[in-house]
């Protein structure tokens, strides 16, 4: 059984729904480029207020080939959807320079210990830095940057270790825990691609500092980051 998307008309919305495409730009909108869950009425009222229709995760049952093909036609993600009022984008394929090929140098087992403390210690720069942020002094980047370069060196050596510690740790800060996971997946993609240490580096820095600006909202805003209004919205951006 896998998922798939299904439009349906914001006023059909029930909570537990799994909203993964609007029927506008996600940048035009206040809600989370990943997608949402549906937890009250009131999502369902800011989504109205913004959108006619949008697409839902369901889970996909196969009954027969001919069912199967027309579900993937209908609700595929990798559909162009035209006519349904979306903008296409077209991109055109990576090109990177020179890849380098990487070859996994360390066992999983071992890169695990090391890679238990490196984010112990990521979450304490990282908590470091955001109280710097919002008592408004200046930021030391040196900390983090070296942070970066170790993650840098344990992806290198050995990508599942950093990823599986990532999706399996739990933290109590929202922020930190996206700031983190998304620099040690596009740490993992870019190893992937092939691209060198030196460009991985400004990557993962980029990723740990892409949430530092949101410590000096207010932590009622960040909590109904969905659902927020013309006035908020400007706020949050």
């Amino acid at each position: 059984m896998g998922v798939q998307q299904k439009k349906i008309a914001v006023h059909d919305l029930e909570v537990g729904m799994f909203v993964s495409d609007l029927d506008r730009p996600w940048h035009q909108t206040p809600f989370p480029i990943q997608g949402f869950h549906i937890r009250s009425q009131d999502d369902v009222r800011a989504l109205a207020s913004h959108c006619k229709w949008v697409m839902v995760d369901v889970a996909e049952v196969r009954t027969t080939e001919e069912s199967t093909v027309k579900s993937q036609l209908v609700f595929g993600r990798n559909g162009k959807r035209r006519g349904q009022g979306r903008e296409v984008l077209q991109l055109p394929p990576l090109s990177i320079r020179e890849p380098v090929n990487y070859e996994s140098e360390t066992p999983f087992k071992k890169e695990v210990k090391t890679s238990r403390r490196l984010l112990a210690d990521a979450e304490i720069a990282l908590h470091r830095l955001f109280e710097t942020v919002q008592r408004g002094e200046a930021v030391e980047l040196k900390p983090i940057a070296e942070l970066t370069s170790k993650m840098v060196s344990s992806v290198v050596r050995q990508p599942d270790a950093l990823l599986w510690l990532s999706r399996t740790r739990q933290h109590d800060d929202y922020l930190y825990r996206h700031a983190l996971n998304a620099s040690v997946w596009a740490l993992v993609c870019g190893r992937h691609l092939g691209l060198n240490e030196g460009l991985l580096n400004h990557l993962g820095l980029g990723c740990l500092l892409s949430q530092v600006g949101k410590s000096a909202l207010p932590r009622d805003l960040l909590r109904r980051e969905g659902q927020l209004n013309a006035e908020e919205f400007a706020q949050y951006r």
